[in-house]
């Protein structure tokens, strides 16, 4: 549903406020993308709902998506770095990770996943010269990782446990926590039930999803 990219609270935008917030973003429009169209939406949806924090995530690259518009974000996070979209981002995964380290703003936090030398020193130094604290994920502990889902450890804590399939999603689960601790340590409180109960809760629609047993049924898009 085209409704599930606005969310708040899980509950996706109403059709009467989709078709209101269209509206209202057509008549200032200009020339923009559909993507551009759509952030605009986004964004009007979460100022009327007064949401606290947003999730906003980047379409494509980071410098100059239409997300980066806001000012600088309480955590500014740099999930996986692979070789996508290179028509457009560079050919290379450092030049890749320049694009996507264009979202860092001063005295923002950031999180990044581990996954290499070269992009680290990117970070660290952009980081450094934008007064940002950087944030580098480590390896999780899995204790036990199945159809049912997967149980692990991170920096001596947990276990916590997600149903998501795939051993990316424990990195994944990584980045989240470490994500968590910025936002603690810039004044955010966040039980740390909230966050076993979000990791164990959290669900992701066709990408390796376990529907049915005896016989096993995975939907993957």
């Amino acid at each position: 549903d085209f409704r599930e990219r606005f969310q708040v609270n899980s509950a996706p935008i109403s059709q009467g406020e989709l078709v209101e917030l269209t509206a209202q973003v057509l008549d200032q429009a200009e020339d923009e993308t559909e993507f551009e169209l759509m952030t605009a939406i986004g964004m009007l949806h979460f100022l009327r709902s007064k949401c606290d924090l947003v999730v906003l995530e980047t379409g494509l690259g980071g410098r100059l998506d239409s997300t980066n518009v806001i000012p600088a974000p309480e955590a500014a996070v740099i999930t996986h770095i692979g070789l996508e979209h290179t028509e457009l981002l560079g050919d290379t995964v450092e030049k890749i990770a320049e694009e996507k380290a264009g979202i860092i703003k001063p005295g923002c936090g950031v999180v990044l996943y581990e996954q290499g030398c070269s992009i680290y020193s990117l970070f660290e130094y952009l980081c450094h010269s934008l007064h940002s604290g950087l944030r580098l994920t480590v390896e999780p502990v899995v204790l036990s990782a199945g159809l049912e889902g997967q149980t692990f450890t991170y920096r001596d804590k947990g276990p916590y446990h997600i149903s998501l399939l795939g051993e990316y999603q424990v990195h994944n689960a990584a980045v989240v926590l470490d994500t968590v601790e910025v936002l603690r340590r810039r004044g955010w409180n966040i039980p740390e039930d909230a966050v076993v109960q979000g990791l164990d809760r959290a669900r992701w629609p066709g990408r390796m999803e376990l529907v049915r047993r005896a016989p096993d049924v995975i939907l993957d898009g």
